[in-house]
């Protein structure tokens, strides 16, 4: 049985944190109305133009990096949130848009759909986006489209490799080994091949698997077993 110490910290959404922050008693009361409403409290915070990305403010680095990278200002020029929630938020709610011009014509709005498998992935899905086990120091960004759009760890590793401390992505020293067999899937596959078979939901439940898995692992320095998994998961 996993403590609840450790439990609370792979949990743990940093977007709390940042709200915290701010001496704005309306935003706080709105965030805590939404707490239970995890893609209404995920609008809140894209809206609110006092929050900014939650991977950039330094106390936030400082704790989800400290563990595994202390040195993270001075080996990598960035940090990055991974495995493109906004590709899979847009793709179920069928926004042609960018996140940008959604964020000005929509303003805490959205059409919420009943009994649907994919907004019901995408609710546990977007409680562990913003965990530890979810954000990373790195030597770039690169975003874009195909591969990029969906913006997967995996596929930034393939590509942008040769630009980490080791050339090889720095796996070890990130914490990324529950992601080699997702690197060797996508290596040499080209984006319309891969997109023939794409399952979101599919897609979704392993984010949430690998995120969780990494968190563990950076909390605890082991694989998470299968049991340990689940009990995680159980909480989302």
């Amino acid at each position: 049985m996993i403590e609840n110490e450790t439990l609370n910290k792979i949990l743990h959404d940093y977007r709390d944190d940042v709200v915290d922050k701010f001496q704005n008693i309306d935003l706080k009361k709105r965030w805590h109305e939404a707490s239970n409403d995890i893609i209404k409290k995920t609008l809140i915070y894209e809206f609110e133009p006092l929050c900014h990305h939650v991977e950039k403010y330094e106390f936030v680095k400082k704790s989800a990096f400290s563990d595994y990278c202390q040195e993270y200002d001075n080996l990598y020029v960035t940090s990055d949130i991974m495995n493109g929630w906004w590709y899979c938020f847009k793709t179920i709610y069928k926004l042609n848009e960018s996140r940008k011009a959604f964020i000005n014509k929509h303003y805490n709005m959205l059409p919420r759909m009943v009994n649907s498998k994919e907004e019901e992935t995408l609710e546990k899905y977007l409680k562990v986006v913003y965990t530890i086990g979810n954000m990373t120091p790195a030597p770039y960004n690169p975003g874009g489209r195909g591969y990029g759009e969906i913006d997967f760890w995996e596929y930034k590793l393939e590509r942008y490799g040769k630009l980490y401390q080791d050339g090889n992505g720095d796996i070890d020293i990130l914490m990324f080994q529950d992601y080699v067999p997702y690197i060797a899937g996508i290596k040499d596959v080209k984006y319309r091949k891969y997109m023939e078979t794409f399952n979101l939901v599919g897609y979704m439940n392993d984010r949430i698997d690998l995120i969780i898995k990494r968190g563990y692992r950076i909390l605890n320095n082991r694989a998470i077993t299968e049991d340990e998994l689940k009990e995680v998961k159980s909480y989302i």
